[in-house]
Parts: C-alpha cells; sequence; structure tokens
C-alpha cells in the first residue's frame, strides 16, 4: 500500500475542494452550467464513524458557475453537493486502487484519477454504480486499465494517462438533462497499492 484513506477524521490536508487546476489564478470553487447542483466548498461533506459522506441536498443557491461561451458567472442552482482533490499524486506509475462505496439518491457520482492538465480521466466508479456497499479496484499499467466490480471483472481498456502525475477527485452531479434528487455517497475507504 502506498496511499490510504481511512477516514477516521475529518478531511485531512491531503484534500482540498473544488477542480484541479495547474494555477492557483484559476476559481477552482465552482460548478457549471448544465449541471443542478452548487459546489460549496466542503460544507455537504461529512467524516463520522470512519466514513466519508457527500451529501446531495435541495438548497437554492447562486454560486459561481463555468459557462462554455461566457466564462465564469453567476448562476442559481436548486441543489448543492460538493468536489473534492487530492492536492499530491497518489498513484504509482502502474498500481491497484480500491474503494469501498455506498451510493443513494439520485445524484451521479464521480471518482476517477486526474491530471493537473485536465485530460482524459481514468474513472474508478461506473456510470452505474451498484446498490449497497460495494468495492470497485482499477488495476492500471503503462498499456492498459481494468475494473472490477466486487471482484468480477466489468472492462478493459487502454491506459489514456500513461506516465503522467494521477490525483484522485470525488464528485456528486446533477446533468439538468435528467432528473436529479436528493443523494449520498458513502465511502468506507480508498487504498493504493502499487504492483511493481
Amino acid at each position: 500500500m502506498v496511499w490510504a484513506a481511512e477516514f477516521e477524521t475529518q478531511m485531512s490536508g491531503a484534500w482540498q475542494t473544488g477542480f484541479l487546476y495547474p494555477s492557483k489564478e484559476f476559481k477552482a470553487d465552482h460548478s457549471h452550467v448544465g449541471e443542478g447542483q452548487a459546489y460549496v466548498q466542503g460544507r455537504n461533506t461529512q467524516v463520522a464513524n470512519r466514513m466519508l459522506t457527500i451529501s446531495t441536498k435541495k438548497e437554492k443557491t447562486t454560486a459561481a458557475a463555468w459557462h462554455p461561451t461566457k466564462g465564469m458567472i453567476p448562476y442559481t442552482f436548486a441543489f448543492t453537493s460538493d468536489i473534492w482533490h487530492t492536492k499530491q499524486t497518489v498513484a504509482p506509475k502502474k498500481g491497484v486502487v480500491q474503494i469501498k462505496v455506498q451510493a443513494t439518491g439520485k445524484a451521479k457520482h464521480t471518482l476517477c484519477f486526474i491530471t493537473t492538465q485536465a485530460e482524459k480521466v481514468l474513472p474508478i466508479l461506473p456510470k452505474q454504480v451498484a446498490k449497497g456497499y460495494t468495492i470497485y479496484t482499477l488495476v492500471w499499467n503503462e498499456k492498459e486499465v481494468t475494473n472490477y466490480v466486487n471482484d468480477q471483472e466489468v472492462s478493459r481498456g487502454k491506459n489514456t494517462l500513461t506516465g503522467k502525475q494521477l490525483h484522485l477527485l470525488i464528485r456528486s452531479y446533477l446533468p439538468e438533462s435528467q432528473k436529479g434528487g436528493t443523494a449520498k455517497l458513502d465511502i468506507d475507504w480508498i487504498r493504493i497499492y502499487t504492483n511493481a
């Protein structure tokens, strides 16, 4: 094991709210026009009983949002949620990441590897998250990535981020094209191993 988050206390200094950008001049804590939630800088995140919970709540909020043609604008959202990333790189060049997670409610959730260049991501959670607590695994090397759900292989593909410095990103969101609602993402633990 080379890195782990067991959530014994509040979010440690390893984590930061917002999107990961290469420059501190970029506003990391923002949402997107086209989504139904405002991100609220960790206020919807709780750590208790060795569990991380990100809640998506119904509450009207005006917050900064990125618009594809207008740039950053104030935008009114019907819901709030949270987004986090690791401040430092956490992944070896090849390895294994496992998470134990449960998702309930009507939000979508992302847990993936990202880079500071905002390139393609390596998803750890599938698009459809299973019911109940589930262990998701991503195994990667320089050439390919393989995803597992409770130790059963579900997909295999090319590693599009070979040689890149990888961070973790967690977020809950509500696509405006789909009917969303309140939700919770409960993460028991995240563990990263090297298989060098």
